[in-house]
């Protein structure tokens, strides 16, 4: 069940929040609830969650790595 394309933003962030506790390793479910924040218009919480992203130490540099890390400097220049 896909929560974000339902619309379901609080289901969306709770289950992104799971995964990221999971396997905190990820730059993904950090990215994808950064996202959900800011479909739901939390920018607060969309800011924090880019800030996090962007201090988390990258242990093997990629191409999915800088795209996440760009999306969230995007990011934090909202407020």
């Amino acid at each position: 069940l896909n929560y974000s394309k339902l619309e379901q933003h609080d289901k969306a962030i709770e289950y992104f929040q799971s995964a990221n506790l999971m396997n905190p390793k990820l730059f993904r479910p950090k990215h994808l609830l950064m996202n959900e924040y800011l479909a739901k218009g939390d920018t607060t919480s969309a800011v924090k969650e880019a800030k996090k992203i962007i201090s988390f130490p990258v242990k093997i540099p990629s191409n999915e790595v800088d795209y996440y890390m760009a999306e969230a400097r995007l990011v934090t220049h909202l407020k």
